[in-house]
């Protein structure tokens, strides 16, 4: 499972910004989602 830290710090820094603005089901969505996407890529890929 390849992570770029770029990608790493987006996402969190999306996350992040989302809870600190007191929006935190949208913040764990983004995560949610993220993780979601990672894992069919690596499936995708066969890896």
């Amino acid at each position: 499972m390849e992570v770029s830290p770029e990608e790493v710090i987006v996402v969190l820094t999306g996350a992040v910004t989302a809870i600190a603005h007191g929006n935190y089901a949208a913040g764990v969505l983004l995560l949610v989602l993220w993780g979601l996407f990672r894992s069919l890529d690596d499936s995708d890929r066969g890896s």
